[in-house]
């Protein structure tokens, strides 16, 4: 039995991707928007509740569950009108 401390995160991804279901997962449109948000946020040295304050502030309700979803690829989101990332 192979213990996880005993291989790298990228290890790890590597072998899930090989499994045609975790790779399609993976690859979908929710997942992939949501590690991009998250990895921008993360470059930009924000706190979740820094983002949701950004929200706020341009009139977005967006609650700290709704991020973490959204982040995680949990949801699928819809924007009305013009929204600049």
């Amino acid at each position: 039995m192979i213990k996880l401390t005993d291989r790298t995160f990228t290890d790890l991804m590597d072998t899930l991707m090989e499994v045609p279901e975790v790779k399609q997962h993976i690859d979908s449109l929710p997942v992939q928007l949501g590690l991009k948000l998250l990895s921008q946020r993360i470059e930009l040295g924000l706190t979740p509740k820094q983002v949701i304050k950004l929200a706020e502030i341009r009139k977005i309700s967006l609650s700290q569950v709704q991020l973490s979803r959204i982040e995680n690829g949990d949801i699928e989101i819809s924007v009305k009108g013009n929204l600049k990332l």
